[in-house]
């Protein structure tokens, strides 16, 4: 299921409930809501870690 909140989507899925404990424990331990811990988990395994397209030709090329 997926709710769509303005530019935000709500999804909804099923741990097991020692690992609900678990990811629930951690999210504390860094100091987030158990919501924004799993948003930073999935952005971090999704979205790539590396240089846009062109940036050092746009950017360090620029440097003269």
């Amino acid at each position: 299921m997926c709710y769509v909140l303005g530019e935000m989507a709500q999804l909804h899925f099923y741990v097991p409930d020692e690992l609900a404990d678990r990811l629930k424990e951690k999210a504390k331990t860094v100091g987030l809501s158990l919501s924004k811990y799993l948003a930073a988990v999935v952005t971090k395994e999704v979205v790539p870690d590396e240089w846009p397209p062109g940036y050092f030709e746009k950017v360090l090329g620029a440097w003269r």
